[in-house]
């Protein structure tokens, strides 16, 4: 059965939600493993950890940007890090034009014959202007703006998981066709190629596919790596 269809509110909170991802600080609840005090046992024990938003975690694997702070320190950055630059910088091609679009647009709609070119300084500028339009768009327009934003939450989700990695399926991207390329986060739902920048959520067909291949996969792999039964 299909998901019943969005109605243009439910993609506004969605977009706000995504958006506040994106920009703002967040308490998750995790599991760590510790040691048991005065023995070698790992017990688990349930904390709460204070993370930044989306944005502000993909700064800290990119001392450059403009989203977080600078560093003087030099050599080469690892492979982590480079995919943490390349998202932020897709994510600020994409935002900087699109804040400046919809300030235009705006100062038009209210006074005639008049045309303004806004420069948005930082991205995180920029992310909150667009966040602060949203509650005005129109039909066309929030449907463009939903779904790029859906690229933008949906890379850097994958780029900052910080508890487990993201799944890596073995299988083509259902965009370009490259193997190798796809990256999984389990919950929510999402998928981001690599290799061709696609972006997708949990309510298509394609991803639940690959998600399902990629969840057998990896249970048949723990499954191969228990320890041995002493016969």
């Amino acid at each position: 059965m299909s998901a019943p269809a969005l109605t243009i509110e439910d993609i506004r909170t969605r977009l706000v939600d995504r958006l506040d991802e994106l920009l703002e600080p967040r308490t998750v609840r995790t599991r760590r493993w510790v040691h048991r005090v005065g023995t070698d046992a790992l017990v688990p024990e349930d904390v709460e950890v204070r993370m930044p938003g989306l944005l502000g975690q993909l700064a800290r694997g990119n001392p450059s940007s403009t989203a977080g702070r600078s560093s003087s320190s030099g050599g080469s950055r690892p492979p982590g890090s480079l995919v943490a630059a390349d998202t932020l910088l897709m994510i600020d091609r994409e935002a900087r034009p699109l804040a400046a679009q919809l300030v235009a647009l705006r100062v038009q709609a209210a006074i005639d014959g008049v045309q303004l070119v806004a420069h948005p300084r930082r991205l995180i500028d920029a992310v909150r202007i667009i966040r602060g339009f949203v509650p005005d768009l129109d039909r066309a327009w929030l449907h463009s703006v939903d779904r790029t934003v859906e690229r933008w939450w949906v890379h850097a989700r994958v780029t900052t998981t910080w508890d487990d990695a993201p799944l890596r399926p073995h299988v083509p991207c259902p965009a370009c066709g490259k193997v190798g390329g796809l990256r999984v986060v389990p919950e929510p739902l999402t998928m981001a190629c690599l290799d061709c920048g696609g972006a997708w959520e949990g309510s298509e067909a394609d991803l639940a596919a690959v998600a399902s291949d990629t969840r057998h996969a990896a249970s048949a792999a723990g499954s191969n790596e228990q320890e041995p039964v002493a016969r």
